[in-house]
């Protein structure tokens, strides 16, 4: 049993996708990136940095992905800028 973090926490609500006494094992969600892996990670598109700001954990910077897509985001194969352009178009912004 894993309990969810703020920011999964968040990122549900804002999906729609949240239901009270959920816990993070319970997810079964594809990945927002590329739509085809069951989502593990919830990311922060521009990170939090070291001093863990509150302000990076809105719905907006926040992307659902497979361990695949999170490691190629990481490594800078995937841009910032195509993970806000998914996530507005998943938002209706």
């Amino acid at each position: 049993m894993v309990i969810m973090k703020k920011h999964t926490k968040i990122f549900l609500i804002s999906r729609g996708l949240y239901q009270p006494n959920m816990m993070a094992d319970d997810l079964d969600i594809m990945c927002e990136y590329c739509g085809q892996n069951r989502m593990v990670d919830t990311n922060h598109i521009s990170p939090r940095g070291f001093g863990s700001s509150k302000l990076k954990d809105h719905p907006e910077n926040l992307i659902g992905m497979c361990r695949h897509c999170h490691q190629e985001f990481k490594a800078k194969r995937i841009s910032k800028e195509d993970c806000w352009e998914k996530v507005s178009i998943i938002l209706g912004l």
